[in-house]
């Protein structure tokens, strides 16, 4: 893995190109910020299925004592 230091001296407006090690090292970074952030999303989307699936159920149990 490329060490963060490269990553330091180079800015994404920087006149000069990346040199392989920088371009590299930058990759990684957005590769582990994009795997999280993915993560998370997955994990909130469970939670508010999971919500919705009790709110159904909270629901129909409502309308079947309502039914009797």
């Amino acid at each position: 893995m490329a060490d963060s230091t490269g990553l330091r001296e180079y800015r994404l407006n920087s006149v000069a190109e990346p040199t392989d090690e920088q371009l590299q090292a930058l990759m990684e970074k957005v590769g582990e910020e994009a795997r999280r952030q993915s993560a998370n999303a997955k994990a909130a989307l469970g939670r508010m299925m999971q919500e919705t699936r009790e709110k159904i159920l909270v629901i129909r149990r409502g309308q079947a004592v309502g039914v009797k």
